[in-house]
């Protein structure tokens, strides 16, 4: 007998022992982070409703958990809500229907909205009316099988899914969670109801079976009721149940909750939901009298593998701690979202800007958030590859200005005080002169003007090449103020690889500088790869060689001429010139805008102002007063203003990891004056 008990024992240990890893499995959920806080709630709520030594104790019969559909089981940005984005599919690409025009128009329209990201509250009124009409006369079954239809197709904005997958796989593991627990489960949701139990179809209907549906209600009629008046008709052997065209009841905000007290007839003790349209369900769960409830709300702040909105749900979860409802972060909490090998479109072949901007720089990440979305036709920014034009400003904004002036000065300074050329008048020698006397690096007033006139004049008689060659030959001298660095490759790496990094997303990339356009095809040469027609800056005048006086209307090209400067210029390419330029050479308006100054803020408007497109326009900021020659309080008092205008700014000091690179350092100016200047 005593060994029978110690057998007894035995079997009772083991059995315990081998109970331990299934009773360790209950304390996680499938796909669910192991540390999420949501989850841990979730369990320990559902471990005391189990448990009948427990104060949290709850019948089998009133362990209700209620869901809402779209966002919360089943994604909603795709690239907007099931129902929605079946009735534009329907009326504009079933062909298979012929909507009416009406229905048509109004798809177009939503269809319009919706790819853009604009706001469309006020399309709900007329959704309701109009989208039961695209069902009308269908039977329960042939409407199933649009549904179907739709379930089939690639989900928009997504590889790897479709339509009848795309359900949050955590959300899913929480049913099978909860109904392993003895919980009913319900949908609630303003979705369509015979939608919806086509759609769980395979998925979830193990688990929801069709009568814990609870959704927008289309109104049945019978076929041979010319008065749809149901109250008072008869149903006859030759009639169908069909579609009437107009809705019985929608299912949102207070409606939800009542609802489930006329269909289920209890208060749930779990709700789970994504918007406001949820609160009235959450809130009511939360009323429950007898056991008390918990309501869960799920945040769309996933934006690597969803279309989230950080700080829309950050405003929604203050909205949602206001209440007492517990959140759910999809970017923190979910392991995974979506079945697997399935990933957002276009979301591996976007380059972005990384290797000399500093970690978590803000002006970085707004530019790489912005080529994510546009260069994804499945968002709604996207933009077409042809309309995808970005200008940018030279000096200062690609390259150094601070030696002590711009490229376009010193490289005129050099030449008209040390060429000898019988072209460098007295006037010309004395602007140069100017421009190497400036004290602290301020620019004389009125330089501009002045040193366009007397370059034109310096370089009267020149061809293109030949001023190509001088600059060339200066692009290899020392760059003032700097120690390990030629004049030649004092570009802001930062810049430069933004600028590449735009040509490799399909950009079409134009510089627009008040600096001659000539000078400015030979600086970027080597460095910035575009083509000479995509410069676009001041213009100095030519002429042929054996032309003379003969204007230019009047004079025929010969094959003994030559194409000359002819001592002109036509005004600096600064402020409204610069989008003068752009409207007339480019001929389209641009989406991206980078400047340094006020002479580009022009150009930054006209890009932001009105655009048809998602636009950005920043302004570089000469504030790193320790790796160059800027002033940060100078900049900062700028900021203000730029941001008033809607133009983002770039810091210097704090945006960019390095300047120009390693080995180069800002020093002390060298003697402005060249060797042989007077």
């Amino acid at each position: 007998m005593k060994k029978t008990w110690i057998g007894i024992l035995l079997i009772v240990a083991l059995c315990f022992f081998a109970a331990l890893p299934a009773l360790a499995e209950r304390e996680t959920i499938d796909n669910w982070a192991a540390d999420s806080p949501a989850m841990q709630s979730i369990v320990d709520f559902v471990a005391a409703s189990v448990d009948e030594t427990s104060d949290g104790y709850i019948p089998k019969a009133d362990r209700i958990a209620v869901f809402d559909m779209d966002g919360t089981l089943y994604g909603e940005r795709f690239p907007t809500y099931f129902n929605d984005w079946l009735y534009i599919q329907r009326a504009l690409y079933d062909d298979a229907y012929e909507a009416p025009e009406e229905l048509k128009a109004f798809a177009q329209a939503w269809e319009d909205k919706v790819l853009r990201g604009v706001p469309i509250e006020d399309f709900d009124p007329k959704e309701r009316e109009l989208g039961p009409q695209l069902y009308e006369g269908l039977t329960a079954d042939e409407y199933a099988e649009v549904v179907r239809k739709f379930k089939a197709m690639p989900v928009w904005g997504f590889e790897g899914m479709t339509y009848g997958e795309a359900y949050f796989q955590p959300m899913v593991s929480l049913i099978e969670y909860l109904c392993g627990h003895d919980y009913t489960v319900y949908i609630v949701s303003a979705t369509y109801r015979d939608a919806v139990r086509v759609m769980t179809e395979g998925v979830l209907d193990e688990y929801i079976p069709a009568g814990h549906v609870i959704g927008t209600d289309l109104l049945y009629v019978a076929s041979g009721d010319g008065n749809e008046d149901s109250m008072f008709y008869e149903l006859t052997p030759e009639d169908e149940l069909v579609i009437a065209g107009r809705l019985f009841l929608k299912n949102q905000k207070t409606n939800k909750a009542v609802m489930i007290q006329q269909e289920i007839g209890k208060v749930p003790v779990l709700a789970f939901g994504n918007s406001t349209g949820d609160f009235s369900m959450a809130t009511y769960t939360l009323q429950n009298k007898k056991y008390g409830g918990r309501a869960y709300m799920l945040l769309c702040d996933d934006t690597e593998r969803d279309y989230g909105d950080s700080d829309a749900a950050a405003s929604f979860q203050a909205k949602c701690d206001a209440n007492g409802f517990y959140t759910v972060s999809m970017k923190d909490e979910f392991e995974i979202l979506y079945p697997e090998g399935v990933h957002k479109a276009g979301q591996r072949d976007v380059a972005l800007v990384s290797e000399y901007w500093t970690e978590g720089s803000q002006a970085a990440e707004s530019i790489n958030s912005y080529l994510r979305a546009i260069t994804n036709e499945f968002s709604p920014d996207y933009i077409p590859v042809e309309d995808r034009i970005a200008v940018f400003d030279l000096d200062g904004t690609l390259m150094c200005e601070t030696y002590p002036f711009c490229f376009e000065y010193m490289v005129f300074a050099d030449y008209a005080l040390n060429s000898g050329s019988d072209t460098i008048t007295d006037e010309v020698r004395a602007v140069a002169q100017e421009i190497m006397d400036a004290a602290d690096r301020k620019k004389p007033d009125g330089m501009s003007t002045r040193q366009a006139s007397a370059g034109a004049i310096a370089y009267r008689g020149m061809t293109m090449e030949e001023l190509a060659e001088i600059v060339y030959r200066f692009k290899d001298s020392e760059a003032l103020g700097f120690t390990g660095m030629t004049r030649g490759e004092a570009f802001y790496l930062p810049m430069v690889e933004l600028f590449d990094t735009l040509l490799e997303n399909d950009f079409t990339v134009y510089i627009v500088t008040a600096t001659e356009r000539n000078i400015v095809r030979a600086v970027i040469q080597g460095t910035l790869n575009i083509p000479p027609s995509h410069v676009i800056g001041t213009e100095y005048g030519y002429t042929a060689t054996g032309q003379g006086d003969i204007a230019d209307g009047d004079y025929t090209f010969k094959s003994t001429d030559k194409v000359v400067f002819d001592g002109n210029y036509y005004g600096e390419n600064a402020k409204m010139s610069k989008v003068d330029a752009i409207v007339r050479e480019i001929g389209q308006q641009p989406v991206l805008a980078f400047g340094n100054s006020s002479g580009d803020v022009a150009m930054c408007e006209y890009v932001l102002t009105d655009n048809p497109f998602p636009a950005l326009a920043y302004i570089v900021l000469a504030d790193d007063e320790a790796r160059e020659w800027g002033s940060y309080e100078s900049a900062l008092a700028k900021i203000a203003d730029y941001n008033e205008q809607g133009i983002g700014t770039i810091s210097m000091r704090d945006d960019f990891a390095t300047i120009y690179g390693n080995g180069v350092e800002k020093d002390m100016i060298a003697p402005l004056s060249p060797e042989g200047a007077e």
